[in-house]
């Protein structure tokens, strides 16, 4: 199946760029070690470790995959990088269809460089993926 190609404006470029999603699905399981705490009984994991994009071309697109209605006030997920990988920001929510757009990778993003990222859920441990940007 092909990926759809999404047309969004971006601030800091000006106008209008081409830039094929990356998707990343973010799911939470149960996890069945017995936790101290109850509400943390589910785990992150994501289907994409580690996820590439090519700076210019492709951005990534973190969605949410749990069955259930997708909201902005609390968002499903949140995800927060360390370093400048892309333009627009270092945290990300997602919106009210579960999904979560990085934008263009960042100029200054290192070539064939892993970046540690991390995801949060509400009730669950932090996951600490990574994600790159190739030329």
């Amino acid at each position: 199946m092909e990926t759809p190609v999404v047309e969004r404006e971006q601030e800091k470029v000006g106008g209008t760029q081409t830039l094929t999603p990356v998707i990343v699905g973010i799911y939470l399981y149960k996890d069945e070690m017995p936790r101290p705490d109850p509400k943390k009984d589910r785990k992150i994991r994501v289907d994409r470790e580690p996820f590439w994009v090519r700076r210019d071309a492709e951005e990534v697109v973190w969605e949410c995959m749990q069955n259930h209605k997708h909201s902005q006030d609390p968002p499903c997920f949140t995800v927060i990088f360390q370093n400048d990988v892309f333009q627009r920001s270092r945290k990300f929510s997602s919106d009210s269809d579960g999904k979560a757009h990085s934008g263009p990778a960042h100029k200054l993003a290192g070539n064939d460089t892993l970046y540690k990222y991390t995801v949060h859920v509400d009730g669950c441990d932090d996951l600490d993926p990574q994600g790159g940007v190739t030329p």
